[in-house]
């Protein structure tokens, strides 16, 4: 509207006073007010349609002047293989790619067509995946997988499954049948919750390239209605007779109820295997190692570099005598599970080991009523791994864990110390009251500090104060010491106020509290489910 047409139309009312107030005009000042708008309603229609015809115009030169700025765009000139590596960037560094339109590579595909051609042109975006049978169709499945593994062409492929337990066995049946085609591929296979049954097609398989085998079996009802042989587990003879052997595997990690199984009873030699994780995912002493099995199967792989497993030594188990040392020349990481009875013949056994190279030591106690080392293990273990640096304790017992802390100084490289602990036999006032002396130990200013040379603490376990820790870093930052990051995990039957960090923080500490509620293990599953282990 030009200035001359918007002055042809009057904008001063009779009704002016009346506007925005509560009045009721009578049945003639009605009649006045709907004579009154009929120019104004027409000028505003008018208006509309001129608005809307401007929109169009502005809607078709702004297109047209996009798809012109879209050819110059710098996204459309970058090199493809530029292009690759940012998808390549795009994918889940912590876990394989999973099969989701809001995730790379899937979601990079929905772009644009070209971004599509480009995604799957590319190998190296498809050469992983996870599949978690919570989310994904049955029906669908087979197609969906192929296409995606054939679209890494001859990569090798890193694969993980997660099964539902509540699902049928035709579901199983498809998932294994539709990978077995890509077993000469497989790299990194890692399967939670397989069915025993399903393990041997798994074991059977031709594949030449496989170094790294995750399992966690799951114990159900057997396709014929009753539970498999449990004195004679089917995957026990398969995996030793086929996986165990295979030259290229390297990295091995199993869960079941019998992880003695997986160890001959007569001399073997796997000098393949340089990552062995054995789990027991049921209870009783008979899922255990003993000394003797554990010393076995060191003995039979002469180059591991880390090993995780269960042990125990119950009453009435009679030490072994040796006369030499087992050397262990390439282990850098112990992982123990002591659910032992009897310290003294676990620290026999420790005794027997000579690890010149070990950084890493975990022991754990799941076992209430099991025995804690005495300090003094630590001092003869100092002489046969004096490098160790890495120390994580997870103990029933606050004392049995400050006890074994104080026993850390004949080990001058201790830098990193993991700390877990449950106290169900305690108190909360008793809780409470140990932590106090917890962080006294680990203070710059004990008289007997058991690890000058920390520089990392981990310490997960339930709710407390924050005054006994903050109390502690303080007099890190004060003494200048080279302590450098601090990390607490707290289990809360509720949420918590907010800890103020900045005072820490600015003092160039990394700091990081967790507060997670104590029924979060009931959470709903998610698309990566199993991945970790």
């Amino acid at each position: 509207m030009s200035r001359s047409e918007d002055a042809a139309i009057p904008f001063t009312s009779p009704f002016q006073d009346y506007l925005d107030t509560n009045y009721a005009p009578t049945d003639v000042e009605i009649s006045q007010i709907r004579a009154h708008l009929p120019p104004y309603e027409g000028e505003l229609a008018r208006l509309d349609a001129l608005i809307q015809d401007l929109s169009a115009q502005r809607d078709r030169i702004r297109g047209y002047v996009d798809s012109h700025k879209a050819l110059i765009s710098h996204p459309r000139r970058l090199p493809l293989d530029i292009v690759g590596e940012i998808f390549l960037a795009c994918l889940p560094t912590q876990r394989n790619a999973i099969m989701s339109a809001s995730e790379a590579p899937l979601l990079l595909g929905r772009v644009c067509s070209r971004w599509q051609s480009i995604a799957y042109a590319l190998p190296r975006l498809w050469s992983s995946l996870h599949i978690s049978s919570d989310f994904v169709d049955s029906e669908e499945l087979r197609d969906v997988v192929t296409d995606w593994l054939t679209r890494a062409s001859l990569l090798p492929l890193t694969i993980s499954v997660h099964w539902s337990t509540s699902l049928g066995y035709e579901y199983d049946d498809i998932v294994i049948d539709t990978l077995l085609p890509f077993s000469s591929r497989w790299s990194a296979l890692q399967l939670v919750n397989i069915p025993d049954e399903l393990f041997s097609s798994v074991a059977e398989s031709d594949a030449p390239l496989l170094a790294d085998i995750g399992i966690l079996f799951e114990r159900r009802f057997g396709r014929s209605g009753y539970y498999e042989d449990e004195e004679n587990p089917p995957e026990a003879s398969v995996l030793k007779a086929n996986v165990f052997f295979g030259q290229n595997l390297q990295r091995i990690a199993i869960t079941t109820r019998e992880p003695t199984y997986f160890v001959p009873t007569v001399p073997f030699t796997w000098d393949h295997i340089t990552d062995l994780v054995l789990k027991a995912s049921g209870g009783g002493d008979r899922d255990l190692f003993d000394v003797s099995a554990v010393y076995r199967l060191l003995k039979g792989c002469p180059r591991l570099r880390s090993l995780e497993l269960p042990m125990y030594v119950g009453y009435g188990a009679e030490a072994e005598v040796r006369d030499d040392l087992l050397t262990l020349p390439t282990l850098e990481a112990l992982i123990i599970r002591n659910d032992s009875n009897v310290s003294e013949l676990f620290e026999n056994f420790l005794d027997t080991l000579l690890m010149p190279r070990l950084n890493k030591l975990h022991l754990t106690n799941s076992n209430i009523n099991a025995e804690t080392a005495d300090p003094p293990i630590l001092e003869r273990l100092a002489q046969h791994a004096p490098l160790l640096s890495d120390v994580r304790l997870e103990l029933f017992s606050f004392w049995d864990t400050i006890t074994i802390i104080r026993g850390l100084q004949p080990f001058p490289h201790v830098e990193k110390l993991g700390i877990v602990l449950w106290s169900p036999e305690e108190s909360w006032h008793t809780l409470q009251s140990d932590e106090s002396e917890l962080f006294d130990v680990l203070s710059p200013d004990s008289d007997a500090n058991p690890v000058p040379a920390l520089r990392e603490l981990s310490l997960e376990t339930q709710d407390f104060g924050e005054k006994p820790w903050v109390d502690c870093l303080r007099k890190h930052l004060l003494r200048k010491t080279g302590f450098r990051r601090f990390h607490l995990h707290l289990w809360c039957d509720g949420p918590r106020d907010e800890i103020d960090l900045s005072e820490l923080v600015a003092g160039g500490l990394d700091v990081s509290v967790r507060c997670s509620i104590s029924d979060e293990a009931a959470r709903k599953p998610t698309p990566w489910q199993g991945i970790e282990r």
